[in-house]
């Protein structure tokens, strides 16, 4: 603000006038406010989405709200803070079962482990074998 025009806002409204800030009134939101905050609720739901492709379409269904790819995705990812629900990726040839296997057996393996004398250290929420 250059010195003429605060002495012109003073004149004109004294010190309040100075204090008061203006703000422009900016661009309206595409997905308006009521629409959002259903939408935070069903990102909270477990199955949730899978694609951003598929909240364009829940929006148009639900709202009838055509709006773009980025729109979508800078609302989810950045304004809501909301990650979509996608399965972590399995190799094609593992076979089924397998994981929980594993699991199953590798319990077993350190309590036997353990009773042949190796000892388990607790790190965060892995243990980890320590022979002596």
């Amino acid at each position: 603000m250059t010195v003429s025009r605060w002495l012109s806002k003073y004149r004109a409204g004294g010190l309040t006038q100075l204090l008061n800030i203006q703000t422009t009134p900016g661009r309206t939101r595409e997905i308006p406010p009521a629409v959002e905050s259903r939408l935070r609720e069903e990102l909270k739901d477990p199955k949730g989405f899978s694609s951003y492709k598929e909240i364009q379409v829940w929006l148009k269904a639900m709202s009838d709200l055509d709006v773009g790819y980025t729109v979508v995705h800078k609302l989810v990812r950045y304004r809501l803070n909301a990650k979509l629900k996608v399965p972590r990726p399995v190799h094609t040839k593992q076979k089924e079962g397998l994981v929980e296997e594993f699991k199953k057996n590798s319990s077993q393996t350190r309590r036997s482990a353990e009773a042949l004398g190796g000892s388990s250290k607790k790190i965060s929420k892995n243990s980890i074998l320590v022979w002596r």
